[in-house]
């Protein structure tokens, strides 16, 4: 792969003006050559990696990917193309750090005989069985870099990957980087590099007012195709990352599963109340009590205010759903940022997302079914006195009762697919510090 800008600008708004960071940069990155990007803050280096990293869009001009125009491509063939081809080193997260190092691998790769080789190449088979947020920080650089050579895309982009690093480290890692560099482009966000250490086929560049200066000239090199690959979740992992999600979230969870339980034995008592039609007991008047008539007339002058009810328990509970969806998104935007940038698509996301939310949706709503017909003889009962008449089946069985069954998976759906889009547009944000 060739990567060419050309004419590459990007302003930003800034006190009623646009700011331009990058003035009109031309330059090719080539196989080869390890691109080492100095500057200093707010120079617009992360700009610059976010625009190459297709989080971002130019201002105006071009960036070419062997020769192929990417402001040409829609959205979706951007993303498409990121996740095939790009791999990205943040100074966000870049684990989830419940999960052992061996779990974070295996989302990129399942050929367990290269993990391991991988970990001892970067010293962390005796971390294998840890979960990342027990490593130090230079040991989760050390997992992020296993996770890039597992990926095996054809452009990376490593923000300072050696700032929690000794020198010893940070002279194997930028080693490791080299030997990448042979068959694929890698730039590197990096104050630490010191040119003694003198590594072959390096390239120092430096942003300076907005345009790039290099100290070595990189040379031509041959177009190459496109050998990345969309990921796939393992089935596993689902289930795994969606109960984490209930775990880091335990009372949330716990109080929202009983106040959807709650409003949906609401939802069922009303809408049986509902379905009981007594206009053909009111037209048998003669063979009734005087306290069934009036039972009955009071229930069918009520049937307004029981529909208002009625939608009250459906909006409470669907309230108390996108809350509990709130709750579970503040633990899940850094996680599904990671996979959106390890090479996942938006529909792991919006799995990730629905499931947790699916799963106490159903379970609420079995609950509330479950004590519905458990108390439906007391139920009845009370209605009867309450309505001073025990000759009607005031809570007959009714379709009704498949509303919460079919309005809260419903809701649930939305709001992940909601929660995923506003995610995957802060993406960018999470990665880039666009404006520094």
């Amino acid at each position: 792969m060739v990567v060419r800008i050309e004419k590459l600008q990007k302003s930003f708004p800034e006190n009623g003006h646009d700011r331009l960071v990058l003035k009109g940069i031309d330059y090719r990155f080539v196989p080869g050559r390890l691109y080492v990007l100095k500057g200093r803050s707010g120079c617009g280096k992360s700009t610059l990696f976010s625009l190459i990293g297709l989080l971002d869009k130019p201002s105006s001009g071009t960036i070419l990917f062997d020769g192929r125009d990417i402001q040409a491509m829609s959205d979706k063939e951007r993303e498409e193309f990121r996740q095939k081809n790009i791999s990205f080193l943040t100074q966000d997260e870049n684990d989830i750090p419940e999960w052992s190092v061996i779990d974070n691998l295996h989302l990129v790769s399942k050929d367990d005989e290269r993990i391991e080789r991988t970990i001892s190449r970067l010293g962390l088979a005796d971390k294998k069985k840890q979960n990342a947020e027990n490593l130090s920080q230079g040991e989760k650089i050390r997992l992020a870099m296993a996770r890039i050579l597992l990926e095996d895309k054809n452009l990376l982009l490593l923000d300072e990957p050696t700032a929690n690093l000794d020198e010893t480290n940070a002279k194997i890692l930028f080693g490791i980087l080299c030997e990448l560099s042979k068959t694929r482009i890698v730039i590197v966000i990096s104050h630490d590099y010191q040119e003694e250490w003198h590594l072959p086929d390096l390239v120092l560049l430096h942003l300076r007012h907005g345009k790039i200066v290099e100290d070595t000239p990189p040379e031509e090199d041959t177009p190459s195709a496109d050998s990345g690959r969309l990921l796939r979740l393992p089935k596993r992992a689902y289930l795994s990352l969606s109960l984490l999600t209930i775990r880091k979230s335990v009372f949330r969870t716990t109080l929202a599963f009983l106040l959807l339980s709650l409003f949906s034995l609401v939802v069922f008592l009303f809408a049986s109340l509902l379905s009981f039609d007594p206009s053909p007991f009111l037209d048998q008047g003669e063979f009734l009590s005087p306290n069934d008539i009036n039972a009955l007339s009071f229930l069918n002058d009520m049937a307004y205010l029981i529909w208002l009810i009625l939608l009250a328990g459906v909006l409470f509970f669907v309230l108390t759903l996108f809350l509990l969806s709130y709750a579970y998104g503040r633990e899940e935007r850094k996680r599904m940022c990671l996979l959106r940038l390890i090479g996942f698509s938006e529909r792991e996301n919006f799995l990730l997302s629905s499931i947790p939310l699916l799963l106490v949706a159903f379970s609420s709503a079995v609950v509330g079914l479950i004590l519905y017909f458990s108390l439906h003889g007391m139920l009845e009962s009370l209605v009867a006195k309450a309505f001073a008449s025990e000759a009607f089946p005031f809570l007959p069985m009714t379709p009704f009762l498949a509303l919460p069954f079919l309005l809260l998976p419903l809701f649930a759906l939305l709001f992940a697919f909601l929660k995923t889009h506003a995610i995957g547009r802060k993406l960018a944000d999470q990665i880039k510090q666009a404006k520094e």
